[in-house]
């Protein structure tokens, strides 16, 4: 059940006990849309040239499947209640900082997925006669140990990250903004209860006035109610101060568009088999990592490359064989740093889980 805010889910224990899962998309609509700019699956409108559209396409089928699962997380606020009308106004006024990170990470994929084809540029030299002589200079890359494959697979994974930490990013901002509801209706509603055992506690402290006066009743029994009343209005006035304070907080949040809810409301069920966004994190950080590691380790390696070159009265070309990074007497020490890459990555993406479940374990058992 998508609400107009929501993005990716979250779990949050509020003040009161809350428990909410932020939708993973954003706007009003059924669930499983996808917002533009968030993950840019869909196609668009026929207007489109149809080599974009196919290119859009094939894009989506390979998409990951971190991504795909991140765009169908729902979420357990019901359209309606006053916890999805708080998550509403905190996200309409949200910068979208990440989203347009994820949208830089998708602009890099782009240009990554053709780093296979040519690459064309002219080159410039002086002569020893001093003359300016430019040529036009075609490269490209026969073999290189699977680098290019590497940058590719990078990118993708950045593309990965940058998702993960718009789930995160909206997700952070609906659990603050929920927390400070819950904590201005908390404290709003001790000031009431102050309020009224205020009032009942003066009624009872003016004929105890009266019976200390008549000499029926031992003063100093009427000092300890006044101190106790003096205690109920201070409590009273410190609700109020953070009720207040919270609901100021609320709106600085909101950029002034401070929701006009109530009440606390009722949660939807946790789809099943959903995992915290920090395993989704790990996996992404595993990708990443693991790209990173076989772009260092083929750039140790020779690869093999051809080039063109035109000035204008002919063309020539000639095969290269050569390596990103020389050799050198700490070569097998990087090579040993490299796979020790692999292993540390491989070791914090196995760990993730359990610590997930031990401290889901925690949340529960500190529950009434």
């Amino acid at each position: 059940m998508a609400i107009a805010t929501g993005r990716i889910g979250i779990r949050i224990i509020g003040t009161l006990g809350l428990g909410a899962l932020v939708s993973a998309c954003s706007g009003a609509s059924a669930p499983g849309w996808v917002p533009e700019g968030v993950s840019r699956f869909a196609g668009g409108g026929s207007e489109r040239p149809a080599r974009q559209v196919a290119e859009e396409r094939d894009a989506a089928a390979t998409r990951s499947a971190l991504i795909a699962g991140l765009s169908a997380r729902q979420s357990v606020l019901v359209p309606g209640s006053p916890y999805a009308e708080v998550a509403r106004a905190v996200m309409a006024s949200d910068a979208r900082v990440a989203e347009a990170e994820l949208r830089v990470a998708e602009l890099r994929e782009s240009a990554a997925a053709r780093n296979w084809l040519p690459t064309l540029g002219p080159s410039v030299s002086l002569t020893s006669l001093g003359d300016v002589v430019t040529d036009l200079v075609l490269n490209q890359v026969l073999f290189d140990n699977g680098r290019r494959r590497a940058e590719r697979d990078l990118a993708r994974a950045e593309v990965e990250a940058a998702a993960v930490r718009l789930a995160q990013d909206g997700n952070d901002r609906v659990r603050g903004g929920l927390l400070l509801y819950l904590r201005g209706l908390e404290a709003r509603r001790a000031a009431d209860h102050f309020a009224t055992a205020h009032v009942d506690m003066a009624e009872f402290e003016r004929v105890m006035s009266a019976r200390a006066a008549g000499g029926v009743a031992n003063p100093s029994d009427l000092t300890v109610l006044r101190q106790k009343l003096a205690d109920i209005a201070a409590d009273r006035d410190r609700a109020r101060s953070d009720a207040n304070r919270a609901e100021a907080e609320l709106a600085a949040l909101a950029e002034g568009a401070r929701p006009m809810v109530a009440g606390t409301g009722t949660l939807g069920p946790l789809p099943e088999g959903t995992e915290p966004l920090s395993v989704a994190e790990a996996e992404a950080l595993h990708a990443r990592a693991m790209a990173e590691a076989d772009m260092a380790r083929a750039s140790h390696l020779p690869g093999l490359g051809a080039s063109a070159r035109s000035d204008g009265s002919g063309v020539a070309g000639d095969l290269r064989l050569d390596t990103a990074q020389a050799l050198g007497l700490g070569t097998g020490a990087s090579l040993a740093a490299i796979e020790a890459t692999r292993e540390a990555a491989e070791r914090a993406r196995g760990d993730r889980r359990p610590r997930d479940r031990r401290a889901r374990r925690r949340r529960a058992s500190r529950r009434p």
